[in-house]
């Protein structure tokens, strides 16, 4: 996983720091019983909603098929050495660097390794939204390209867009994220990014809902941005290639401007 590091022209003078961090955080065997869970309390889940988190591996002995699970609880995606690269840009010593990174992952990135519930909210929440606010780009995009829009928005969400925007960008959305998350914690609501599908559904009752989203929402209504702002360009692409070189740099986006274009203006519009 370290190799990504090692490729980013952002993130490579820190590739050695990142190696220790991702051995400690893989063998950490505190973070399934420790942090994930306390997480899904704090979220007011009920217990059985742990093993939507875990991701087993399987292995056959003889007739029988072990299931066992890594010692951090969950399998990283190929690019997890960028959510933890970013930390080092806070500080440069190697506890408060694990401490930034284990929390950060037994907060909100478990969330997001594997097919869980967030996971699923958010692929489908940058779906609806780019159909509705850039529908002609999608549509160029999937029928005449050959490329699914959701494929960059999961890349970029699996990595916090660490590898897309600059690292003081990206540090502004997460702490936007961490901002979000505390407040979807005060309110205790259970898969509380579910609630916000129904509220779209004119028919579904909204008394008694609560009020906070899912905070992992926002790196889904961020991508979405990013695509709406791009869309008249993506129009014009005319391959495969042509698409992916156009979302491969991101230095000059600003987090803050593009959230407030998806919400208050596109929205608008």
């Amino acid at each position: 996983m370290a190799e990504y590091v090692g490729d980013s022209d952002k993130y490579f003078v820190y590739e050695d720091d990142v190696k220790v961090l991702l051995e400690a955080l893989v063998t950490d065997k505190s973070l399934p019983d420790g942090q994930f869970k306390s997480t899904l309390a704090q979220l007011g889940r009920p217990t059985e909603c742990f093993d939507s988190y875990i991701v087993y591996l399987f292995s056959r002995k003889g007739d029988l098929i072990l299931q066992t699970a890594p010692p951090c609880g969950f399998l990283p995606v190929a690019a997890f050495a960028l959510l933890v690269a970013p930390v080092c840009y806070t500080t440069g010593d190697t506890v408060e660097q694990y401490a930034l990174a284990s929390a950060l992952t037994g907060q909100l990135w478990f969330r997001l390794q594997g097919p869980t519930p967030e996971l699923l909210q958010g692929a489908l929440l940058f779906e609806r939204l780019v159909a509705r606010l850039a529908p002609g780009a999608a549509r160029h995009m999937r029928h005449t390209l050959q490329l699914s829009p959701l494929r960059l928005a999961l890349e970029w969400i699996t990595t916090g867009f660490a590898e897309l925007l600059d690292p003081v960008e990206v540090l502004v959305l997460w702490d936007l994220l961490l901002a979000y998350h505390v407040r979807e914690v005060q309110e205790r609501s259970p898969l509380s990014a579910l609630t916000g599908l129904l509220a779209l559904d004119p028919d579904t009752p909204l008394e008694g809902l609560p009020k906070a989203p899912c905070a992992l929402w926002l790196m889904a209504i961020f991508a979405a941005a990013i695509f709406v702002f791009r869309a008249p360009m993506v129009e014009r692409c005319t391959g495969r290639r042509d698409v992916l070189s156009l979302f491969s740099v991101g230095h000059q986006l600003k987090v803050r401007p593009l959230l407030q274009y998806i919400l208050f203006e596109a929205t608008a519009a």
